[in-house]
């Protein structure tokens, strides 16, 4: 079983704090400018609130193999993911920074 710590390292007093202590596997934090993290995991998305860390899952309709190739747009509204379309084909989409109906770009 894979294990994974989402940490955030304060550079100015040299310390690691754990926000979240997950039984899998996570990877990409992204920092939205509302103070929260987006994370990927096992193809999924993820939000983690800062004051009381823990996954909570975004919706991505059909796209449950995301990579870890996700981003935020400057005003924080719209995530842009890379996943597999319904073929097999990697795509690149645009959706909702809390969920819902994906646009694809490619």
């Amino acid at each position: 079983m894979m294990r994974s710590e989402l940490c955030i390292y304060d550079l100015a007093q040299d310390q690691v704090t754990v926000l979240l202590d997950h039984n899998g596997h996570i990877e990409a934090p992204n920092w939205h400018p509302d103070g929260y993290l987006i994370v990927n995991g096992g193809g999924l998305l993820y939000c983690v609130p800062l004051d009381a860390p823990k996954l909570e899952q975004i919706d991505t309709g059909f796209a449950t193999a995301c990579n870890n190739d996700h981003g935020i747009s400057p005003d924080g509204r719209t995530l842009v993911i890379s996943a597999m379309d319904e073929s097999g084909q990697s795509c690149v989409y645009t959706l909702p920074v809390s969920g819902g109906v994906l646009e694809r770009v490619t």
